[in-house]
C-alpha cells in the first residue's frame, strides 16, 4: 500500500500544467500499479469528495460525465473552471455531470478553500489510485475525459479549451 501511495504522489508531482515529460521509470511504475490492481470501469470508480463523502461515478449511469483532471496551482486549469461551472449550471438538469478531479498533493486542505472562494458547485474529488486504474497516466493538466452514458470514454480533451469545445464533445457523446 505504501508503494502505491508513493507512486501516486510521484505521478501527481510529475503532472504539470504544460505536461512536461515524466521519466519512463515513473510511467512504468504507474502502469505496473494499474496492472497489479486490475482495471476498473468508469462506473465502478469511487472518488473521495472534499467533504469526506464518496463520489461514485456509477450513480451517473446514463449521463454524460466530464471528468476534469486539474490543480489549484495550474493557470490553464483555472481558465477552464468557469466554463465547467456554466456547463454544470446549464446542462446538469439534462444529465450532464461535471466531476473536477484534483491532483493537488495537499488535498482538501488547499482544494476546498479554492472551490469555496470561487463559488464552484459541481462535485470535486481528490485523486486516488482507482482513478489511475480507470484513466491511466495523465501527463498534462487540465485533461478532461468525456464519458458516454454507457461508461465508455468518448474522447479526451487535453489542455484548456473554450466552452464550445466541451459542448461539442458533450453532443458527440450523446449521439
Amino acid at each position: 500500500m505504501n508503494r502505491i501511495l508513493i507512486l501516486l504522489l510521484l505521478a501527481t508531482f510529475l503532472t504539470g500544467c504544460g505536461g512536461g515529460d515524466a521519466n519512463s521509470d515513473a510511467e512504468t511504475s504507474v502502469a505496473e500499479v494499474a496492472d497489479d490492481a486490475g482495471i476498473l470501469t468508469v462506473h465502478e470508480l469511487n472518488l473521495p469528495g472534499l467533504d469526506g463523502a464518496t463520489i461514485n461515478l456509477g450513480d451517473f449511469k446514463g449521463d454524460v460525465i466530464l471528468v476534469d483532471f486539474w490543480a489549484t496551482w495550474c493557470g490553464p486549469c483555472r481558465q477552464v473552471m468557469p466554463a465547467l461551472q456554466e456547463i454544470h449550471d446549464e446542462l446538469g438538469a439534462e444529465g450532464v455531470r461535471i466531476i473536477a478531479l484534483s491532483t493537488d498533493r495537499q488535498g482538501a486542505e488547499v482544494v476546498a478553500p479554492f472551490i469555496s472562494q470561487n463559488g464552484y458547485t459541481f462535485p470535486v474529488a481528490l485523486m486516488n489510485q482507482d482513478a489511475f486504474r480507470v484513466f491511466g497516466q495523465v501527463n498534462s493538466i487540465p485533461t478532461t475525459f468525456v464519458i458516454k452514458g454507457d461508461g465508455s470514454i468518448s474522447e479526451t480533451l487535453v489542455g484548456a479549451h473554450p466552452k464550445s469545445d466541451y459542448l461539442a464533445a458533450i453532443e458527440r457523446a450523446r449521439s
